[in-house]
């Protein structure tokens, strides 16, 4: 509500079209796109109002709005509206103009992340059904709902930069020797050769300077955004041919790939070259297949690239992020299942007590060498996303040398650090996530609040642990001491609201990014959740 009305006490005064067109909402984990629809619906009821206000203002002696028949409205300077071709006064001109003002915050306004393919298939179904325009293609929403890995990603602040911490990690087996090796023996002595400036390494000769690239994509975007919804035929072309096909945009894409590849490189794997300082930017076949290969499962997503139009500062776009990020993220521990990996090759695991299951798991070892290589795989990228989740905020600093050297070395390498570039902003997420187990919905927190504006809002339903474990303790002091707190409205499951456990407990969560929280709204232990709907502070 404050992002589309001004509001003053007990008065508020809905936002012009353009305000509210120019707002970037956002769900991270999409799902079947639940929460983008009841955006979709909010945000046409305030722009219909807006538009009533602030542009449909001629009315005849008995108040109804007059408006010639398909007069074309300017909504912004670049949205030409097209009204409805009856009369205002004519049973079902609200309608009309509804369902075309909600196609235009559909295409404007909505993003969509999530990892299962089929979630944002389902997504972009529902957003297509809300539209009510069968003439649109389901395609529409290709740029807007995207399959990625909303926690996994880099940004421009740091792509260049070799992740060196990235081999402080375990294996598949629980050990870190190999990884130490590697560090110690190709590593450290490639890093010191780029900081000392004895060896050059650069990104791929024959890709152009990465601005370059993110400025054409930046025009391609605004060509798209400028192409009206009608002609499908243009939209198609732009978005298929210009921005997916850009040979340059997609080599740095992959040099993107590669950089968070480091971090989930199979260094177990005697056949597989290192991904080193030295190669981090070059053209080797095997390595390019590599990564590849990681980027294709781990499903990496770059949020500078794929949406350069929030997240790209420009002479007229000096403020980036989403105004809001809404949903439901994923509140799963991220440890290995044992039950659920084997059960693919024995469809009776589950039934198994633990020392007959670790028995059928040597046997299926035995029988099929195969399986224990992808065992000790899945293990150790659960290892891996550990180490990434407690490193990538600052993936630098590491040993270089002895002594006075080892200082040198760092402060030089981080002068060398700082004059790359950034787009969204400098710092990376998941410095406050504690000591415990990964815990999916405190990443997706962190991660949203990294990816917002100053002064945008976060809506998110969540667990009590976010008020009650001590391992959230960084992140709650995070949310305290850099924005404003608003609301934390706890339900018990007694109800049923969700299919979990009765006793559960969880809420939404509601905040606004920028300031210092002084206090917060709270409610506990309630059960219905229309006490959340007529919740007053």
């Amino acid at each position: 509500e404050p992002l589309v009305y001004d509001i003053e006490g007990e008065e508020k005064k809905v936002k012009t079209p353009k305000d509210i067109l120019n707002l970037n909402v956002c769900d991270p984990a999409v799902g079947s796109g639940t929460f983008l629809v009841a955006s979709a619906r909010y945000l046409t009821e305030v722009l219909y109002e807006s538009v009533l206000t602030h542009i449909l203002v001629h009315r005849d002696d008995e108040g109804n709005v007059v408006i010639a028949p398909s007069e074309q409205v300017g909504l912004t300077l670049d949205v030409q509206f097209e009204a409805p071709p009856i009369k205002p006064t004519d049973d079902g001109w609200e309608e009309q103009m509804k369902a075309r003002l909600k196609r235009l915050i559909v295409e404007r306004c909505l993003f969509g992340v999530d990892y299962n393919g089929m979630a944002v298939e389902l997504a972009r179904l529902a957003l297509w059904l809300e539209t009510m325009d069968k003439d649109l293609p389901f395609e529409f929403l290709d740029h807007r709902i995207k399959q990625g890995n909303s926690l996994v990603g880099t940004w421009f602040s740091q792509y260049r930069n070799y992740p060196a911490k990235a081999w402080e990690r375990q294996d598949g087996t629980g050990k870190d020797r190999n990884n130490k090796k590697i560090l110690r023996d190709i590593i450290k002595p490639e890093l010191v050769t780029v900081i000392t400036g004895a060896v050059q390494y650069s990104i791929l000769e024959e890709a152009e300077p990465p601005e370059v690239t993110l400025n054409r994509q930046m025009q391609y975007w605004t060509e798209l955004e400028e192409t009206q919804l009608f002609d499908t035929e243009k939209r198609e072309e732009i978005y298929r041919k210009k921005i997916e096909d850009d040979e340059d945009y997609k080599k740095l894409k992959h040099q993107f790939d590669r950089w968070c590849a480091v971090w989930f490189w199979p260094s177990e794997n005697e056949n597989a070259p290192t991904l080193s300082p030295k190669t981090l930017f070059g053209d080797n076949e095997r390595i390019r297949d590599i990564v590849l290969d990681l980027s294709s499962r781990h499903h990496f997503f770059h949020w500078e690239l794929e949406f350069p139009e929030v997240f790209t500062k420009t002479e007229t776009h000096e403020t980036t992020g989403f105004d809001a990020i809404v949903g439901n993220p994923p509140w799963d521990i991220q440890k290995p299942n044992s039950q659920e990996f084997f059960s693919n090759f024995d469809p009776i695991y589950r039934t198994y007590g633990k020392q007959e299951a670790l028995r059928k798991q040597r046997e299926m070892f035995e029988e099929s060498p195969d399986i224990e290589k992808q065992w000790l795989a899945y293990n150790g990228s659960f290892k891996a996303m550990s180490n990434f989740v407690r490193n990538a905020h600052d993936p630098y600093d590491i040993s270089l040398a002895r002594g006075r050297a080892n200082d040198e070395l760092k402060e030089s390498w981080k002068r060398k650090r700082a004059k790359h570039p950034a787009q969204h902003c400098k710092t990376t997420p998941f410095a406050n996530q504690g000591g415990a187990d990964l815990n999916l919905y405190k990443l997706f927190l962190e991660q949203c609040f990294h990816l917002l504006k100053q002064d945008a809002r976060i809506g998110m339903i969540i667990p009590s642990g976010i008020y009650t474990d001590k391992g959230s303790t960084d992140l709650r002091k995070a949310f305290l001491n850099n924005a404003n707190w608003e609301w934390l409205f706890a339900f018990e499951n007694k109800e049923k609201i969700f299919d979990i456990h009765r006793s559960f407990k969880f809420g939404p969560l509601i905040l606004t990014k920028g300031g210092k929280t002084e206090s917060i709204k709270c409610a506990f232990m309630r059960h219905d959740v229309k006490e959340w709907e007529s919740a007053k502070p």
